[in-house]
């Protein structure tokens, strides 16, 4: 399975299951609002999150919560230990994610 996070103006960011349930996993305590947490839920069961298809103020507290998981899943990855090549790579990926989300709704 794979899931996609589309992100308006960029390409989609495509990745494993695990890996978005590894985002998911950071992104969820930072949100407060049910519906946002069940829109992350829901994107890991239809393999899709796209933020074209939020309202604004949904879509913002999603791209922050979202944005700041990658940033610390990022940094968790890098400090740990490089015992699999695709921790890297994971990392790598997270940060063109946050990029991508930076600034989305200003």
């Amino acid at each position: 399975m794979t899931v996609v996070i589309a992100v308006p103006h960029h390409e989609p960011w495509i990745v494993a299951g695990w890996a978005y349930r590894m985002l998911k996993a950071a992104a969820l305590p930072l949100l407060t609002h049910a519906e946002d947490k069940y829109k992350l839920e829901q994107a890991g069961a239809l393999s899709i999150l796209d933020f074209d298809l939020l309202d604004s103020e949904q879509g913002r507290r999603i791209a922050l919560a979202v944005e700041y998981a990658a940033i610390e899943l990022r940094a968790q990855l890098i400090a740990g230990p490089q015992d699999d090549p695709r921790d890297a790579e994971f990392a790598d990926i997270l940060a063109d994610l946050a990029r991508s989300l930076h600034g989305l709704y200003d």
